[in-house]
C-alpha cells in the first residue's frame, strides 16, 4: 500500500491545439464532433467509452461496452497473469479495437490498471497486446489513476472539503481534497474482487468470514489513511460498487429518476442491505431489484469496504459519482480546465447538449435572459432561491430539446431529455424542477397527481414552485421571438410588459403563457407600447 502527499496541477488550457501533446502522450482532440474512445482495463472489469464533445461544456458517452476478463482472478499465487487471463483480455481489447474502427474513432487512449500493474509479468503481457492490437494500452501508476479519477469527479461536482474513493475490483484509491485541491493520496489492496477472493470463499458468505474481512478492512485502513484524522465534509464515491449501492437505494424507495449521479446513499442503508444480501446466494442476488447480474457474487465484498470506510472517516453517507477514471482520461484528451463552480457545471454542460442536438443558441439565450430577469424581477414574490434560478437557467437553454425527436409534444420529449442526458451541477430536486419546468413550457401545467410519484425527490411544497417556474418559462418563450427585448416590472398584481415598436412575439403563444401565469401567480400579465 502507498500514501503520499500529492498535487495534481489543472491543464495548460494551450494543450487543446492541434499537434500539440499531453503528459500521457497523444494528441488532444480539437474542439469539434469528432469522437474520442477511451479503454479501461481494470482488474474486474474492462470497459470501452466513447464520447461526442461539444466546443464547450463536458463530453458525453454515445457508446458504451462492458466486459468481465476478471483479470484478479486469474492471477496465480506467483504474482503472474495466467494464459487464460491474459487470452480473455486480449479477446476483449481485439473486440474494442474493431468497435473504435468501425466507427471510425481515431482518437482514443488505454489504460490498464490494478492488477495489471501488479503483475509480475506485465512486460510479457503488454507485449501480447502491441502484436494483437494497435490500441495505445499503458499501465498506469496509483497516483496516476486517482489523478484521472479527481479530474473526472471534478468535470461533474464540484469539490472542497472531501474525500474521493475510487473502489475497483483489485484496489482502493483515496484521494484527500481540501480547498478543490488534491494534498493526500492512499492506493490499499481492498478491492472489491479481491476481497471477495480473500475472504469469502462460500456462497452465502458465513458470519466468520464478513467479520474477517471487516477487521482486515479496518486495519488496512488504520494503516493507509493516517491523514484521514480530520474528517472530510463528503465522501464522493467512484466505481460500480457505489452506483450499485445508489442503484439498490434507488429501487427500494421507486426512485422517480434513472441517474445515480450525485445521489447520496447513508450508511445505516448499506447496512441493512449487507444483512438483507449476505443471506442470499450469488445466484438468488441476481434477482434482487436494482442490482446488476455481473456484481451479485462481488458486492457484499464490495459493501463491507464502503461501510468500514464510512465508519473510518465519521461519515454517516457518501455521494456517488457516476463519472470517474474515464471521463478523466476524456478531458485529459480535450486539454479542458475543470469548471470553478456549480453554475459553470450546470451551465456548461446544458451548452454541450443544446450544441449537440442543434439547438439555436440564439433563441435559447434570448429565452434565458428573459427567463432569468423575469425570475430575479419576481424574487420577493415568489420566495424562491439560487436552486430554483440555476434550475430555470437550465431549463431555458433546453426547453427546445424535446423537437430532435419530433416537434408535437416536444415539450414532453424535452422533458425526459433534460431529465436522463447527463447534465452536472444540479441537484437530484434541481434536475426535476428543471424538468418540469421545461415540460409545462407551452403552458400545461404539472398536474398534481403526478407529485406523489416524485416524493422521493421534491419537498412536500415543491408544486407552486413548479408551476411558477413553468409559468416563467412560459412567458418567457413567448416573448422571446419579439424584437428588440422587451422591458417588465411589475406593480401589485399586475406585471406589465412593454413592447419596442419592432416584431411583435405571437399572439397566441403569448395568451396561452398569459393564463399559466395567472394561474401560477395570481396576477394578469397586460401588454403595452413603449413610447
Amino acid at each position: 500500500m502507498t500514501a503520499r502527499q500529492v498535487h495534481f496541477p489543472e491543464p495548460d488550457p494551450g494543450t487543446g491545439a492541434p499537434g500539440t501533446r499531453t503528459e500521457m502522450g497523444v494528441t488532444p482532440l480539437a474542439h469539434g464532433a469528432e469522437e474520442i474512445g477511451v479503454v479501461d482495463l481494470g482488474s474486474n472489469s474492462a470497459r470501452l467509452a466513447i464520447y461526442a464533445a461539444a466546443p464547450m461544456g463536458p463530453p458525453w458517452i454515445v457508446y458504451e461496452s462492458k466486459e468481465l476478463p476478471r483479470l484478479a482472478a486469474g492471477l496465480d499465487e506467483r504474482g503472474r497473469l495466467t494464459p487464460l487471463a491474459q487470452r480473455n483480455a486480449l479477446e476483449t481489447l481485439e473486440r474494442f479495437q474493431k468497435i473504435l474502427d468501425d466507427r471510425g474513432v481515431r482518437r482514443r487512449v488505454a489504460v490498464a490498471t490494478g492488477v495489471v500493474r501488479q503483475a509480475v509479468n506485465r512486460s510479457a503481457f503488454l507485449t501480447r497486446v502491441r502484436q494483437s492490437t494497435t490500441l495505445p494500452l499503458r499501465v498506469i501508476s496509483g497516483e496516476e489513476e486517482a489523478r484521472y479519477a479527481y479530474r473526472g469527479v471534478r468535470s461533474s461536482l464540484t469539490l472542497e472539503d472531501d474525500l474521493i474513493a475510487d473502489l475497483g475490483g483489485g484496489t482502493l484509491q483515496l484521494l484527500r481534497v481540501r480547498s478543490g485541491n488534491p494534498v493526500h493520496m492512499a492506493s490499499l489492496p481492498l478491492g472489491a474482487l479481491r476481497m471477495h477472493r480473500e475472504f469469502l470463499p462460500h456462497d452465502p458468505p458465513k458470519r466468520r468470514e464478513l467479520q474477517a474481512l471487516r477487521d482486515y478492512v479496518d486495519a488496512t485502513l488504520e494503516d493507509g489513511v493516517g491523514w484521514a484524522d480530520l474528517p472530510p465534509a463528503r465522501l464522493v464515491g467512484v466505481g460500480g460498487t457505489f452506483r450499485a449501492a445508489g442503484h439498490l437505494l434507488q429501487a427500494s424507495r421507486h426512485y422517480p429518476l434513472v441517474r445515480v449521479h450525485g445521489l447520496e446513499v447513508g450508511r445505516r442503508f448499506l447496512l441493512s442491505e449487507m444483512a438483507r444480501l449476505s443471506e442470499l446466494s450469488a445466484e438468488e442476488r441476481r434477482t434482487v431489484p436494482g442490482l446488476s447480474a455481473d456484481r451479485s457474487d462481488i458486492i457484499l465484498a464490495g459493501l463491507v469496504v464502503i461501510s468500514r470506510l464510512l465508519r473510518r472517516v465519521a461519515l454517516k453517507r457518501f455521494t456517488v459519482s457516476a463519472c470517474g477514471i474515464r471521463e478523466g482520461l476524456a478531458q485529459e484528451l480535450l486539454g479542458r480546465p475543470a469548471p470553478l463552480s456549480r453554475r459553470d457545471l450546470a451551465v456548461g454542460s446544458a451548452q454541450s447538449m443544446a450544441w449537440g442536438f442543434h439547438l439555436s443558441f440564439g433563441h435559447g439565450g434570448r429565452v434565458r435572459e428573459m427567463a432569468l430577469g423575469l425570475f430575479d424581477l419576481l424574487r420577493s414574490r415568489h420566495g424562491l432561491g439560487d436552486e430554483e434560478r440555476l434550475a430555470l437557467e437550465v431549463a431555458a437553454l433546453l426547453h427546445d430539446s424535446g423537437t430532435v425527436i419530433s416537434y408535437p409534444e416536444h415539450p414532453k420529449h424535452s422533458r425526459y431529455l433534460v431529465e436522463n442526458h447527463p447534465l452536472y451541477g444540479l441537484t437530484h430536486r434541481a434536475l426535476l424542477l428543471a424538468s418540469l419546468a421545461v415540460a409545462q413550457h407551452e403552458g400545461d401545467e404539472t398536474r398534481e397527481d403526478e407529485i406523489p410519484r416524485l416524493r422521493p425527490v421534491l419537498l412536500s411544497d415543491d408544486l407552486p414552485a413548479i408551476r411558477r417556474l413553468g409559468a416563467m418559462l412560459a412567458i418567457a418563450e413567448s416573448l422571446a421571438e419579439g424584437r428588440p427585448r422587451p422591458q417588465m416590472a411589475w406593480r401589485g398584481s399586475l406585471l406589465l410588459v412593454r413592447l419596442a415598436r419592432g416584431i411583435p412575439p405571437s399572439p397566441r403563444s403569448f395568451q396561452r403563457a398569459k393564463r399559466f401565469f395567472k394561474r401560477a401567480f395570481d396576477m394578469e400579465v397586460r401588454l403595452g407600447t413603449l413610447r
